[in-house]
């Protein structure tokens, strides 16, 4: 990903989206388990955008970055369908 405006503006909409979602949850539209979820959802996606961004990089550590990201954006996808 070589485009840092557009790997900054997925960012923002991740997080907004995650902000949002605070909207119909406060409503009591949606139960904290669906909210929950979707959260995770968007956090896996944030971590693997970021494993994307350091996936090329020469940089020392950024091996260690993508493993890690990666991993964890599997770990919150496991969470949220357990």
């Amino acid at each position: 990903m070589k485009s840092t405006k557009l790997y900054v503006s997925l960012r923002v909409a991740i997080f907004v989206s995650m902000l949002l979602l605070l909207i119909p949850y406060s409503m009591h539209k949606i139960t904290f388990s669906t909210w929950q979820v979707s959260a995770y959802i968007l956090l896996a996606g944030n971590f693997a955008l970021i494993a994307l961004r350091h996936y090329k990089n020469p940089v020392q550590g950024a091996k260690f970055a993508v493993f890690f990201n990666s991993l964890v954006a599997v770990l919150l996808l496991i969470t949220a369908f357990y």
